[in-house]
């Protein structure tokens, strides 16, 4: 069996990268679930300092088999 990807993005509307991170997931169709945190600034910064990452686009995927 092939392994399935799952996306999920941490963004800000006005960011064009996470636009842009968007737009390829949606043009070669790969399921994504976007969380857009504009208003949820304390929330993202727990992420970013969970994940050890600065910025946005935030973009991690899960294999069908439950591996990131």
């Amino acid at each position: 069996m092939d392994k399935e990807y799952h996306f999920f993005l941490w963004t800000k509307k006005e960011c064009p990268y996470c636009n842009k991170a968007v737009d390829c997931l949606s043009d070669e169709e790969i399921p994504f679930t976007v969380y857009e945190m504009d208003d949820k600034p304390e929330d993202l910064q727990r992420l970013k300092d969970k994940f050890n990452w600065k910025t946005v686009p935030m973009v991690i995927s899960q294999c069908s088999d439950g591996t990131t």
